[in-house]
């Protein structure tokens, strides 16, 4: 909060991680920063990307953070998928070895009983 050219300005970015509140004499706005800019959860016109060095606001820099938000939902689910397939694959593993275990012990049961 300032005194500017005889006029009260409040403004500021406040906040720890890359969630940011925006405050102003007009209101508050929650953005969130990632690698492409910052985008305005509460008025999304007022979001900022930077595309190939090139600066963009509003609209399209909207749509740049929903593509770029898709594609990384993509690469997420992907990456989710192949954590998975690889912890079914070692519990399969693990079981395999277990029945070779036993498979191995069937003759000394037999010859016990």
């Amino acid at each position: 909060m300032a005194l500017q050219n005889g006029r009260l300005v409040l403004r500021g970015r406040y906040g720890g991680g890359p969630t940011k509140l925006n405050l102003s004499k007009t209101g508050m706005t929650v953005s969130a920063r990632n690698e492409l800019g910052s985008f305005n959860w509460v008025k999304p016109n007022r979001s900022s990307a930077k595309l190939f060095g090139v600066q963009v606001r509003g609209k399209k820099a909207v749509y740049a953070h929903v593509a770029y938000l898709a594609i990384t939902a993509v690469v997420l689910c992907i990456q989710a998928l192949a954590v998975i397939a690889l912890k079914v694959g070692q519990w399969v593993w693990v079981g395999l070895q277990y029945t070779g275990r036993l498979m191995l012990a069937i003759p000394y049961g037999v010859v016990v009983l």
